[in-house]
């Protein structure tokens, strides 16, 4: 969950202050572009460093929290939820209203409600490590840092949640495989090759007339 623009009903408010009286739910933009939200009985201020900024929509209010500073105030309606620092280099969450450093996230942007990360091959990591860079190559940690793998069977790369799918049905002699498929078979590309993932490399393992892929397996004949 990321801290993308929430919505929340609001009383209207005119000329509101921090440090003033109100009564919950209370809510208004300043000029700053922060949100003023009623906390105790008093208003207090929180930045929307997020492209959508705060914003007023009728009796509506909403804070885009998807881009903060570390250590910054979070709004208590955003608790547990994701953001980016303002460099693009690390993901943050809100926790007790504040947001806190998750460990490093290159070129951190919004994927849907979903924070995401750009990784590179050669980025420092810390294993267990998996991400997709596209949707037909994968990226495994691998001695500290990022190693870029091909799934060009017809699922490519996917995640659900912090599982990582890479559909390597098909792959190339020499390329990188992933060190859970250690053992497993695959065809080549042109299908005259059955492959086999060994030290996380795709060796030979035979020549082939016709290698396929089937449920059951990969068949050489």
């Amino acid at each position: 969950m990321a801290a993308v623009v929430v919505a929340c009903a609001a009383e209207p408010t005119d000329a509101s202050v921090t440090g003033d009286a109100c009564t919950s739910p209370r809510y208004a933009c300043t000029s700053e572009g922060n949100i003023l939200s009623c906390v105790n009985g008093r208003l207090e201020s929180f930045p929307c460093r997020g492209p959508r900024g705060c914003q007023q929509k009728q009796e509506r209010y909403s804070c885009d929290e998807t881009r903060a500073d570390p250590a910054e105030r979070c709004l208590p309606e955003h608790e547990g939820a994701f953001a980016c620092d303002m460099e693009g280099r690390e993901k943050l969450s809100c926790v007790d209203g504040v947001f806190v450093r998750r460990g490093a996230c290159p070129g951190c942007h919004l994927d849907g409600n979903t924070i995401a990360c750009t990784w590179q091959p050669g980025d420092a990591c810390a294993a267990p490590h998996y991400a997709c860079v596209d949707g037909a190559t994968a990226m495994e940690c691998v001695d500290g840092v990022f190693v870029s793998t091909r799934c060009l069977g017809a699922d490519g790369c996917s995640t659900a949640g912090n599982v990582l799918t890479c559909d390597a049905a098909l792959a190339r002699a020499l390329d990188t495989c992933l060190t859970v498929a250690e053992g497993q078979y695959a065809c080549s590309a042109d299908g005259h090759q059955l492959l086999r993932c060994h030290r996380c490399r795709w060796d030979v393992e035979s020549v082939c007339a016709r290698c396929t892929t089937e449920e059951a397996g990969v068949r050489c004949d």
